[in-house]
């Protein structure tokens, strides 16, 4: 996938083709940026095509004003800061911190996706080994830690990004209470989802609150005693899901329903179950989620004690936490992706995502910026990708005429040149 190329996107035809067709979409889109809130507050940042330099400390009166520094200066990505500032232009000490937006990043990096294996790609920059999935601290043939990664998306890395993102927004709602007035949800333009809050209550929050809050979205620390799931597991005290009806207890709980209902043999088994105790387990299907949805004593099953319980709890754990970049949430000072920008890793825009909708969005038709055209491209190697309803590739040391926002995508990815 043009891994051992140096040049990539930084070749000139490339960077022209993309800067034109950035500045395309910003001169056509002008209701397509939206300003933050309190606009003049806020930091902005910019990065550069070729050398890829970060401009920031930048600061606006106006969307419209906003609109015009991005249209005289095509930057490849545009940020703003999710804290206000008395003075947004000053060094970060004196800037004058008067309080932060809390901001999520759902990214199909931190998600375990079998599809990696299949997409993403690496090289040792010292001695052109390569490998697929994910890439390695160090290289095992010569040791370096210079490592360049190639990370595609598909179809499969995206649901796994929505999947956490719904979990995330459930926890926000029901066991935080927020509105959902003060959440905006946005695809992210690449492999994810990007949850903004704005809350007066949690505008102030300090670095520590913020990574209690992650902390409790990722399941950091779950006691089980706490929740009475240590005294149920060692068959001490009946189970009564009742006892307490929200957070982790009947996150825990319906983790567990989700799971049983429909678990095989073999999905048993994968999570440390003995084969003899996961047949029981299919074979007594019924009477078990009796006992969990209504009370009962768990070790009502032939086999199936407390060890075993233990691992069916610790997986509906892992099966209901929110997969997020801790250090994006916990960054009271961090710049993030301006809304209805373009990607400069994509060509795609960062779009929002319309409340109750997010189940049924659909990123790779929203976030398309680009319609029709036609450009001839030199595709050294890409995955098949999806755009709208049509569908590319894969494609290997190939001449091919692809729409714009196509073209867009494999020139921006390195993948690929302009003819």
């Amino acid at each position: 996938m043009g891994l051992r190329e140096k040049v990539d996107i930084s070749s000139l035809k490339n960077i022209a083709f993309i800067k034109e067709s950035f500045l395309d979409y910003y001169r056509a889109s002008k209701n397509a940026i939206r300003a933050p809130s309190d606009i003049s507050k806020r930091e902005f940042g910019f990065q550069t095509f070729g050398d890829r330099l970060m401009v920031r400390h930048r600061s606006f009166k106006s969307q419209e004003e906003l609109l015009r520094f991005i249209q005289a200066t095509v930057p490849s990505d545009c940020y703003y800061s999710a804290a206000y500032y008395e003075d947004p232009t000053l060094e970060m000490e004196e800037k004058g911190w008067l309080g932060a937006d809390l901001i999520f990043d759902v990214d199909a990096d931190h998600i375990p996706t079998r599809c990696k294996a299949i997409h993403d790609r690496w090289i040792c920059l010292n001695c052109q080994r390569e490998g697929r999935g994910s890439a390695p601290d160090r290289c095992m043939q010569c040791g370096s830690q210079k490592i360049k990664e190639e990370q595609w998306f598909c179809e499969e890395c995206l649901e796994a990004a929505k999947l956490e993102a719904l979990k995330l927004m459930d926890i926000l709602l029901l066991d935080f209470g927020l509105s959902p007035e003060e959440i905006q949800v946005y695809f992210s333009g690449h492999r994810g989802y990007h949850i903004h809050v704005e809350s007066e209550v949690l505008r102030e929050l300090d670095q520590i609150a913020r990574k209690e809050i992650v902390d409790y979205a990722m399941g950091l620390g779950l006691d089980l005693a706490f929740y009475g799931f240590k005294d149920v597991i060692a068959f001490e005290n009946p189970f009564d899901w009742r006892r307490q009806e929200g957070g982790w207890h009947r996150r825990i709980l319906q983790g567990l329903y989700d799971f049983l209902s429909t678990a095989t043999v073999d999905s048993l088994e994968e999570i440390g179950i003995k084969k003899v105790i996961s047949e029981e387990i299919v074979k007594n299907r019924d009477w078990i989620l009796k006992v969990l949805w209504e009370k009962g004593p768990l070790n009502a099953v032939k086999g199936l004690g407390p060890k075993a319980w233990e691992k069916l709890v610790r997986y509906s754990i892992d099966r209901q936490v929110a997969r997020i970049d801790s250090v994006v949430t916990t960054d009271i000072h961090r710049l993030i992706r301006l809304p209805g920008s373009l990607h400069g890793k994509t060509g795609l825009m960062k779009a929002s995502v319309e409340r109750g909708e997010l189940e049924a969005f659909d990123p790779m038709k929203a976030s398309v910026a680009f319609q029709g055209g036609s450009i001839r491209v030199y595709v050294r190697e890409s995955s098949q990708f999806r755009l709208g309803d049509e569908t590319f590739g894969p494609f290997k040391d190939t001449v091919t005429e692809l729409p714009r926002a196509a073209a867009l995508l494999i020139v921006c990815k390195g993948l690929g040149d302009i003819l």
